[in-house]
């Protein structure tokens, strides 16, 4: 039979055992540190950004394939044929569309992406022009692709928008 005096002090050890374990659980989940830098932020590329392309509708794609990256710029650009090759297996494409906009002004950019325990955000700042801007009197259709290390892990959005004055 326990002393009923040692409940309360094992309960305690018990509940600190398992909080340490979770602990530990969490910091074994994240991105391996290669990946990453110091603030947990993971280094991404710009392939390329833009304000003219044939998608013209707001959407956001994550790439995980050759075929679909190849699917994607022939919807883009059906003009053109030529696709960079991308390692798959060590990269993920993301494409940011902002749809289609009346002038010009618009752009669309990651800010950060940022390794999370169960999940990668993307923080994205979407620009539009103030009142006063002087504008391209054009259909615009601004686009971002960036990649970034391969992750399995959800992907969230983050979108932030930002009128520039001119």
């Amino acid at each position: 039979m326990v002393d009923k005096k040692l409940i309360v002090p094992l309960i305690s050890i018990l509940m600190g055992i398992v909080l340490v374990s979770i602990i530990f659980y969490l910091g074994l989940v994240q991105t391996p540190p290669e990946k990453e830098n110091n603030s947990g932020e993971i280094n991404f590329k710009r392939i390329i950004d833009g304000a003219q392309n044939s998608i013209t509708e707001k959407q956001t794609i994550i790439i995980r394939s050759q075929n679909e990256w190849l699917k994607l710029w022939r919807e883009m650009f059906p003009d053109q044929i030529t696709v960079s090759s991308t390692n798959f297996d060590e990269q993920t494409i993301v494409a940011f569309f902002q749809g289609e906009k009346p002038t010009g002004g618009y752009s669309i950019n990651v800010e950060k992406i940022t390794n999370q325990v169960f999940y990668v955000e993307i923080a994205v700042k979407e620009i539009s022009p103030g009142e006063n801007c002087f504008l391209t009197q054009a259909l615009t259709q601004p686009y971002s692709i960036i990649s970034m290390p391969r992750t399995d892990k959800e992907i969230k959005f983050s979108f932030k928008q930002e009128i520039i004055s001119c």
